[in-house]
């Protein structure tokens, strides 16, 4: 059947079975059926309706059927009209699947499709299991997809129920071009399953494309849930991606830092050119805290700024490092702590506590009792070949400035200075460390 004008190729048919009725009348011819059967390996269907032809002017459809058909031969029976680039869309997006159920109207003068001023209706409405939509290059496709699509004149809308991303299970999703014309797709949807795999999909998405380099490198634990938000222009103008995570008591380790949190609560939300999370909840090395997390700036200058608060210990706070300061140091205090993560193997840290609940066993007029209160602000700036600059400022009147060697894995003593009730501290030019202090007695 060659519907050369109306649809997009020749249909070939097994099975063309049913009654067609046909007449002539001082308007011109009318043809119509109580019902035609079509039938080959794509389609299985039954339609019925009249087709009016005119003398003169065009002629008018009025079709109904039901049909069955598989997802990835949908593209040959719509329209040509159906503008170009939502086309394009369709033939990579219906991959695979088999529609169960689909209802077909098509009503009105084919020539004025899409029948922008109500002088007819297009609608298509079908069910499809499991489906495999394509619906974005680069992000993971959908899988094992139960669906309704829905196409109404210029419309066309993909309400999925179930179905998976990657190990991830969709909860909803919703693909939608409210203009086939225009050819802008937008996506919302919810899926929920493990982190790995939504952090992987995301990872290699063109929405973290940019992001990616200027993030660590984590390994996940546990489930997270993910809303995203997608409008995916079919022409060379900029997708737009705004999303949200929300952590569901999750483990989430940085072995670059030999960081590892626990019972990770609480949403971060995300664009295509940013990241934020305000207020989550965990547990480092089994203690409480707080986190607040935000990437911004412009590609290939941005900075991840973390935020970390609690009640801390040092061994909490420091992890191995901190059993040099044992003898030192006993108790918690409540810290909030800085890191900063500028593009490159960089980074700067800023750790302030005010020590109460913090004992300090050192000669006077360093060492206090836990219930004591005393500021202690230390900041660490890593330089390039291994190197870290620490700087230190232990009350008003104790300030250390200090250049490591052999940063992360062999920490040692370059340069440095202590300054006691002496003014400020820098890094000296020699090595070893320069102590001047001017004490009553020691």
């Amino acid at each position: 059947v060659d519907a050369a004008g109306l649809l997009r190729t020749p249909i070939t048919l097994d099975t063309l079975k049913g009654v067609l009725n046909w007449q002539h009348s001082a308007q011109g011819w009318t043809l119509d059926s109580p019902g035609i059967e079509l039938v080959n390996p794509d389609l299985n269907g039954r339609f019925s309706g009249s087709v009016t032809i005119p003398d003169t002017g065009e002629p008018s459809l009025d079709l109904r059927g039901q049909y069955q058909v598989q997802l990835g031969a949908v593209r040959r029976y719509l329209p040509t009209a159906i503008p170009p680039g939502g086309l394009a869309w369709l033939d990579r997006a219906l991959v695979s699947g088999r529609a169960t159920a689909g209802d077909f109207t098509l009503r009105g003068r084919p020539g004025r499709f899409p029948f922008d001023r109500d002088e007819g209706l297009f609608e298509t409405r079908f069910q499809v299991q499991d489906a495999v939509l394509d619906y974005m290059p680069g992000w993971p496709q959908l899988e094992q997809v139960q669906a309704v699509v829905t196409f109404r004149n210029r419309t066309l809308q993909v309400d999925a129920s179930a179905g998976r991303i990657l190990d991830a299970g969709i909860e909803r999703i919703t693909a939608r071009i409210g203009d086939l014309a225009e050819s802008v797709v937008q996506v919302k949807g919810r899926a929920k399953g493990p982190s790995a795999s939504l952090w992987r999909a995301f990872q290699n998405s063109p929405a973290a494309r940019d992001l990616s380099k200027d993030l660590p490198s984590p390994h996940w634990a546990g489930t997270s849930s993910l809303d995203l938000e997608l409008s995916i222009p079919l022409d060379p103008r900029p997708n737009q991606v705004r999303g949200r995570v929300r952590f569901l008591d999750n483990g989430l380790t940085l072995p670059a830092w030999n960081l590892a949190l626990g019972r990770l609560r609480g949403e971060a939300r995300f664009t295509e050119s940013g990241l934020e999370a305000k207020d989550l909840r965990a547990t480092l090395r089994g203690e409480p805290v707080q986190l607040d997390l935000n990437l911004a700036g412009h590609e290939g200058r941005r900075e991840l700024r973390t935020r970390l608060r609690g009640r801390l210990g040092m061994q909490t706070l420091l992890g191995g490092p901190a059993a040099v300061l044992e003898p030192y140091l006993s108790g918690k205090s409540y810290w909030d702590v800085f890191l900063t993560l500028p593009t490159g193997p960089v980074f700067a840290l800023e750790m302030n506590s005010d020590l109460r609940g913090m004992a300090v066993r050192l000669p006077e007029p360093l060492g206090k009792p836990a219930d004591a209160t005393r500021p202690l602000k230390m900041a660490m700036q890593s330089r390039e070949h291994n190197a870290l600059e620490l700087t230190l400022d232990y009350g008003a009147e104790t300030q250390a400035a200090l250049a490591l060697g052999g940063w992360p894995d062999d920490p040692q003593l370059a340069r440095g200075e202590l300054r006691i009730n002496a003014g400020a501290a820098i890094v000296p030019e020699t090595p070893g460390l320069t102590v001047v202090a001017h004490l009553p007695r020691w």
